[in-house]
């Protein structure tokens, strides 16, 4: 007997009607029997997202491996804006996972925010831009978790939020949208628990040029004043991993709004 064959006949075993209800009604049952429904190809999703929206209901923390391949599977259903930031949720709520898993799936929802704004970029820019920030956001969040705590990937993460930072600032770039970095920066800078360091290569190839644009066409005093702003926000140590990238971006910041 092959793999598929095992893996239908147990999945046959799991929705036996002879089953009785102290064993259907468990959330450790209804958990395993979601996942066995992950090995599919495809998987059998409805009954999977029944079978683990069960078990987070009744207030258990299934297996990270096996949250995970859920998350995989609505991932490859293309279900993910129906789910996927559901199962980012109920991970954070979970009373049980480490920080390491919490973090982990925290970055997964960043990326669903990036990739969605990525594929918005020629066709919606705004709805590009929203969906962007909305991953720097997060990404400032997970990055900040992961320097404070060690995690392994703490550069996976920096490489992640870096890259969400310049893909933003191209865009509003190639619009002249200076305001809409200015936006995002603040936003960002005021909220809790975050670091600014993976801003500061956007800052320097995309920010710089594109402000010095924006100040030559009109409304410069207005622009100088929302940057003076933006760099008190920002010249906080608290806000920064390292000194030096703090001390360059409010210089960046403080030359432009001199800027003539």
């Amino acid at each position: 007997m092959n793999e598929v064959e095992l893996l239908r006949q147990a999945w046959r075993k799991l929705w036996d009607e002879g089953l009785s209800a102290k064993v259907t009604e468990d959330p450790r049952f209804r958990a395993y029997r979601g996942y066995v429904g992950t090995r599919f190809t495809p998987a059998e999703i409805q009954s999977v997202r029944e079978d683990f929206e069960f078990a987070f209901s009744m207030k258990f923390d299934p297996p990270e491996e096996h949250v995970l391949a859920w998350y995989i599977a609505e991932e490859q259903f293309g279900e993910a804006a129906h789910s996927c930031l559901k199962i980012c949720d109920y991970v954070q709520k979970g009373r049980s996972y480490s920080n390491f898993v919490k973090i982990n799936f925290l970055s997964r929802k960043a990326s669903f925010y990036y990739n969605r704004g990525k594929d918005q970029r020629i066709l919606d820019v705004e709805e590009s831009k929203r969906n962007l920030g909305e991953s720097i956001f997060i990404h400032g969040k997970v990055y900040f978790s992961s320097v404070q705590t060690g995690d392994l990937n703490v550069i996976r993460y920096e490489g992640y939020y870096r890259n969400t930072c310049l893909l933003l600032f191209n865009i509003c770039s190639t619009y002249g949208d200076a305001d809409g970095m200015i936006d995002v920066m603040i936003e960002c800078a005021k909220r809790d628990r975050v670091l600014l360091d993976p801003f500061l290569p956007a800052l320097r190839e995309y920010f710089v040029p594109c402000f010095k644009a924006a100040i030559s066409i009109g409304n410069a005093e207005r622009k100088r004043g929302r940057l003076v702003h933006l760099s008190r926000l920002v010249d906080k140590g608290i806000l920064w991993e390292e000194e030096e990238n703090r001390s360059e971006a409010v210089q960046i910041l403080g030359r432009l709004s001199r800027a003539g």
